[in-house]
């Protein structure tokens, strides 16, 4: 399975979840019994104004539209205004049916909200309160269909909230399962990550360190014997040492770096920064080359801008030490936004080199890594790098 593949299981349930949820809401629902209830007391007040007015219906719809409104914050207290002006309206039997309306909107909230047991409680009251309103308010009989079609009205209404809420509450398990699923994916990734990464460091100290350290040592041994060897030998030699050293240093902060499995908060560390480049410099200068620098001081860059502004700088000396003729510019100055380093050598043209190996690829991710931009112009007689780095947030805003 590759690293980052979803467990079937987690696919299943975000599947059978997002199916599910196409399915209309209990929210929805109980936003178009609000259109309902609307209706039918705007209908009622609208016929009563029309004909002569009862006030005992007005109060018994008025008593449904409050404990409509307040059906969602306080249900069963609701309920139970609700009941009562089911009971009442059989006293005024013409407003009958928009009072049951909203009677049957406060039931439709009571298996949201409650428990099933109190669900089948209220279910049973109201059931009953209507069926004997209809059968002692309109003379009925127990089994007229006007009787018995309120309590089946009443299971319906009840039947189907409830039926809303099994549903609600299934997609809200296939939902936790899937995140249940994800987030054991996810600690395995992490696991696994972590596991990779102590192998690249066992490697890199094994391999990698040991044959630096044993390239440190011989040129070591090489500048005792050859004491009496030319000052450009001497100084090669010392080169050789001083920069194997330097890379086990920075190997040792990468193998660090690499055994660290803390958390992701924590600050990268880095092993060179801009503030090295006068020191880069004069390396180079050490083994014979020619560079003529203007390096800007306290420069303020983002920790990635950091590294890659030290990065560039040896990576561009290093290319115009080997395929260049000795002498090399170097330009570090920063703008309102951005750092600009601008490096430039000539170049022996048979020795021209085209851009494509591994050290500019490295430059150019770095950069862009770091959000900058890089320009490298390849000409038969000069070879430039120019490099834009974002300066740290602080240091733009104390510019403008």
């Amino acid at each position: 399975m590759p690293i980052f593949a979803l467990p079937d299981g987690a696919l299943r349930g975000l599947r059978e979840a997002s199916h599910v949820a196409d399915a209309p809401t209990p929210r929805n629902w109980e936003r178009f019994l609000d259109g309902a209830a609307a209706i039918a007391v705007g209908t009622e007040v609208w016929r009563q104004a029309n004909t002569q007015a009862s006030w005992l219906g007005l109060a018994s719809l008025a008593l449904g539209l409050g404990a409509v409104l307040m059906r969602r914050r306080h249900t069963l207290a609701s309920m139970a205004v609700a009941t009562v002006a089911s009971g009442l309206v059989g006293l005024a039997p013409s407003s009958a049916f928009p009072v049951w309306l909203l009677t049957q909107v406060c039931a439709f909230a009571v298996p949201l909200r409650c428990r099933r047991g109190i669900t089948v409680a209220v279910a049973i009251v109201l059931s009953a309160t209507l069926y004997l309103t209809a059968i002692l308010r309109f003379h009925v009989g127990p089994l007229d269909p006007i009787a018995l079609i309120l309590p089946v009205w009443t299971v319906a209404v009840v039947g189907v909230s409830l039926s809303l809420r099994d549903h609600a509450d299934y997609t809200a398990a296939l939902v936790a399962s899937a995140r249940a699923a994800l987030d054991a994916r996810e600690s395995e990734i992490m696991h696994r990550v972590a596991d990779e990464r102590l192998r690249i460091a066992r490697d890199l100290h094994d391999a990698v360190a040991h044959n630096v350290a044993i390239i440190n040592v011989h040129a070591g041994a090489a500048e005792r014997v050859l004491a009496d060897a030319p000052p450009a030998v001497r100084g090669s030699l010392t080169e050789i040492r001083n920069a194997s050293r330097k890379v086990l240093e920075e190997l040792q902060e990468i193998v660090a770096l690499l055994r660290r499995t803390g958390g992701v908060d924590e600050p990268d560390p880095v092993p060179t920064t801009a503030a090295g480049i006068p020191a880069l410099v004069t390396s180079f200068r050490a083994v014979g080359m020619e560079i003529d620098a203007v390096i800007a001081s306290d420069l303020r860059l983002t920790p990635a801008a950091n590294a890659a502004a030290y990065r560039v700088v040896q990576e561009a000396l290093t290319n115009a030490h080997r395929h260049g003729t000795g002498a090399a510019s170097l330009r570090v100055h920063p703008d309102d936004t951005d750092l600009h380093i601008e490096i430039e050598n000539p170049v022996d043209g048979s020795r021209l080199a085209d851009g494509s190996g591994f050290g500019l690829i490295g430059m150019r991710e770095r950069v862009t890594a770091a959000g900058g931009t890089l320009d490298i112009q390849a000409g038969p007689t000069r070879f430039a790098v120019h490099v834009t780095l974002p300066l740290a947030a602080e240091a733009r805003d104390g510019v403008r």
